[in-house]
């Protein structure tokens, strides 16, 4: 048996809880979609007709994902199409609008016995066993054969020196905001503490270079690095060297990488993390990509199933320029300690609408914090918002031992 909790990402709301046996059903795979004779039914242009499936085989489930249009992915990793994934408890489906979470895995009590094609299912079988055997016909349209990845020898991990990083996906978070995935070549386990900030070097119209950029992968999840990149618009004259040098790289990742190229890195960067800094209860307070280092921890938070109260305010200039929105959403749905509140600062007077807006205040962040003496602050974003910010907190009278900031330099 396999129970799973299925949200609408996009409401964001969760459906009812589904339990998928091959005891009770006498099948081997459940097929998801929107085609109604699905096993999971899931009514939505984002989901193919027959999108995926679940399947028992080899003493574990697996899902495959059938030549959708959009595609499946898992813990945030872009799947192959027709190739199978092993499922573990807590993995996340992605279809379409849909998450899938799953939540418990139970094995069969009894043998399962698959039938081969050419098998009569009425012809008795020899079995010294005792209990009965459970006997369920093959699916002819899916690969016998499930490969394992990573379970033939261990992993290193990544400790110094650079090391090649292949991007495996690119994400758009809104029209100027992309998020790579990188895993390294040949594969290493990535540690690092969540907050930090990964070294990239590039060679540009042969000059090599060299630029920082926030990490929004978790620590918990090894194989994978993702990076958070804004586009910037121009360069001034008044920019630093620095700036210049991190806007040409920012473009050229913008423009020029695609999936399957290569690049290197030099290791992490900063000290900006809640691991040297402990705490039962956090605020986090962030605007544009100041929301990577801010995932990133959340991230670690939720897949360790920390005990610490999270209170996360993000300030978005529109709607649209919400990044991780769904992510953030779906955790503060999970997460009875996750508590999510998204400000819009630059709204337009006939945007649709209906949360925080305008200026961050004292009486706003009171509002969505009342304790907010009581939490150490994380504030991660543009060099105007860690300005103004931090005087506000003073303003307020916050213990400034307890404030930690790490700012991103605005290239306009």
């Amino acid at each position: 048996m396999i129970k799973l909790r299925i949200f609408n990402i996009q409401i964001p709301q969760e459906l009812k809880p589904i339990e998928l046996s091959i005891e009770k059903s006498q099948k081997n795979d459940f097929l998801f979609g929107r085609a109604p004779q699905c096993d999971v039914f899931l009514d939505n242009s984002t989901v193919s007709r027959h999108h995926g499936k679940i399947f028992f085989e080899d003493e574990q489930y697996h899902y495959l994902d059938l030549g959708s249009t959009n595609g499946s992915q898992i813990n945030n990793l872009v799947l192959t199409q027709f190739r199978p994934f092993r499922l573990s408890v807590n993995d996340t489906i992605q279809l379409g609008d849909f998450a899938i979470l799953i939540e418990e895995i139970k094995l069969p009590t009894r043998p399962i016995r698959i039938l081969e094609e050419e098998e009569d299912p009425t012809e008795p079988s020899v079995s010294h066993l005792e209990q009965p055997i459970v006997t369920i016909q093959k699916s002819s349209d899916r690969p016998v054969a499930v490969e394992h990845q990573h379970e033939l020898q261990p992993i290193e991990y990544w400790t110094e020196g650079s090391i090649a990083l292949e991007c495996t996906r690119i994400v758009d978070e809104t029209e100027d905001v992309k998020t790579f995935s990188f895993v390294a070549n040949p594969i290493r386990l990535f540690r690092y503490q969540s907050g930090q900030f990964l070294n990239l070097s590039l060679e540009i119209n042969g000059v090599e270079l060299q630029c920082s950029y926030p990490i929004a992968s978790s620590p918990s999840r090894p194989y994978a690095l993702e990076i958070t990149v804004k586009r910037p618009l121009t360069t001034n004259n008044q920019a630093t060297e620095a700036t210049m040098s991190e806007g040409l790289i920012s473009n050229w990742l913008h423009y020029n990488l695609t999936v399957g190229s290569r690049i290197r890195s030099h290791g992490f960067l900063g000290g900006f993390n809640c691991t040297d800094n402990p705490s039962q209860k956090l605020l986090l307070l962030s605007n544009g990509i100041g929301s990577a280092p801010m995932l990133s921890i959340s991230r670690w938070l939720y897949d360790t199933h920390s005990d610490c109260d999270i209170t996360f305010l993000h300030c978005a200039r529109s709607p649209q320029e919400i990044i991780f929105r769904q992510e953030l959403e779906i955790m503060a749905t999970r997460s009875p300690k996750f508590h999510l509140a998204i400000n819009i600062t630059h709204l337009k007077s006939r945007s649709a609408w209906l949360g925080l807006r305008g200026k961050l205040t004292s009486e706003m962040l009171t509002m969505i914090a009342p304790d907010w003496r009581d939490r150490p602050a994380f504030v991660c974003g543009s060099d105007s918002f860690i300005q103004s910010t931090k005087s506000l907190l003073e303003n307020m009278g916050f213990d400034m031992a307890q404030y930690h900031a790490e700012s991103l330099q605005e290239v306009i």
